[in-house]
């Protein structure tokens, strides 16, 4: 069977005319290798439609150009959805005498319209997921974030402590160590360090949540009554809310004791040398000697001249040090 040219009507394959409206059947009809099949159309529509592969099967060549020029688009495949629910539901006979010039073929695979059926809620499961797995990861990461302050919580005590109750000495390894393990337990936190003297106190953490990794600073100029929250390398939405980025902690000056042109420590350590040498060769006034010396040469020599490498005065100045502070002879 086939349909008429003019009217659309049912006619036997060998009429010449139709006996409807009378208009020409001259047109051959085609082979069954050039018939267009409704389901592979279907198929080629539902996989490959954003290339516009069903377009040139359908032999329609410039939109399957268009089709696959513009595929990067995602209007080709937009188009393409709209392509397949009108082959998947179009007729049989709308489609023979589009496709076929009137030449029944086989009604549409039922899994092609499946394919239109399901496809939306592919695209809305989808869509869905676009959304719900980033809020999910944020949800996660908000999660740890919060374990990390809470866990922050008692090493700022710690340092608070510190602070309040030992003024201007500066803070010690024991009471660092003692920070460090208050977070071994979060391993969120890779890496914590901690400052006090005077008024001054901070606490910076290391941090690793999720892809996030940077620093989270807590630091305060009232010994711990109060603290200002920074962060830096690390997104806005894993940090607290009251925290403002910076670029890291800015610590006082240390107000170190001094002897002369040297730092205390310098020539504490200088006279414990100094004393462990004299001892060794048998001075009974050791101590009393080297520090004579090293009060006298810390007011002329720079703690940075200190060396192997003195000048010929300098040597001189040690050595009348040495001459003035000799124990006086036995009576």
């Amino acid at each position: 069977m086939m349909y008429c040219r003019g009217c659309g009507k049912q006619l036997h394959e060998s009429a010449l005319t139709c006996p409807q409206c009378g208009a020409p059947q001259n047109a051959p009809a085609p082979a069954s290798s050039s018939l267009k099949s409704q389901t592979v159309a279907g198929l080629l529509c539902a996989f490959l439609g954003g290339m516009g592969a069903h377009k040139f099967y359908l032999g329609r060549i410039t939109a399957g150009v268009l089709f696959l020029l513009f595929c990067w688009s995602g209007v080709p495949g937009l188009i393409a959805l709209f392509d397949l629910v009108a082959i998947a539901f179009g007729s049989q006979e709308n489609w023979a005498k589009k496709h076929n010039h009137g030449t029944l073929t086989p009604p549409v695979h039922v899994a092609v319209k499946v394919i239109v059926l399901i496809f939306p809620a592919i695209v809305v499961i989808g869509i869905l997921a676009a959304i719900a797995l980033p809020a999910y990861q944020d949800y996660t990461l908000k999660a740890k974030t919060a374990e990390v302050i809470a866990a922050l919580v008692p090493a700022k005590n710690l340092v608070a402590q510190y602070a309040a109750s030992k003024g201007g000495v500066l803070m010690d390894d024991g009471a660092l160590q003692g920070i460090k393990s208050s977070v071994a337990g979060t391993k969120e936190i890779t890496e914590v360090d901690a400052f006090a003297y005077k008024q001054y106190a901070d606490l910076v953490a290391t941090l690793a949540i999720g892809s996030q990794t940077g620093t989270l600073s807590y630091v305060s100029n009232d010994a711990g009554a109060s603290w200002a929250c920074g962060y830096s390398g690390l997104a806005r939405k894993v940090v607290p809310k009251d925290c403002v980025e910076s670029a890291g902690v800015t610590r006082p000056e240390i107000d170190r004791p001094t002897l002369g042109l040297w730092d205390l420590d310098y020539a504490n350590a200088t006279l414990q040398s100094c004393t462990a040498s004299a001892t060794e060769k048998g001075d009974p006034n050791a101590l009393a000697n080297c520090k004579c010396v090293i009060d006298k040469v810390a007011l002329v020599i720079a703690q940075s001249e200190m060396g192997e490498s003195l000048s010929e005065g300098q040597q001189q100045i040690v050595q009348q040090a040495r001459e003035t502070c000799a124990p006086a002879p036995a009576l």
